[in-house]
């Protein structure tokens, strides 16, 4: 699955918890949350993305011979 697609997929999953919430507040930020990805998914398909960012960041690292700097495992 390419990041544009995965982005579009969890665009889409906070969509339906916006649908789901009670609170207005809480509702405009899962959808706030969720236009963010779909930017994100354009942004990715814009650039030619098909790989993973956080992929490409390891594979950088291990080409210069760095410990990868790991946020999220």
């Amino acid at each position: 699955m390419t990041p544009a697609a995965k982005c579009r997929r969890l665009a889409t999953m906070l969509r339906a918890k916006a649908e789901q919430e009670r609170d207005p507040e809480a509702r405009a930020e899962w959808q706030y949350t969720a236009r963010g990805y779909l930017i994100l998914a354009n942004q990715f398909e814009r650039n030619g993305a098909r790989t993973s960012a956080t992929r490409r960041s390891h594979e950088f690292a291990i080409s210069t011979k760095k410990r990868p700097n790991v946020l999220y495992e």
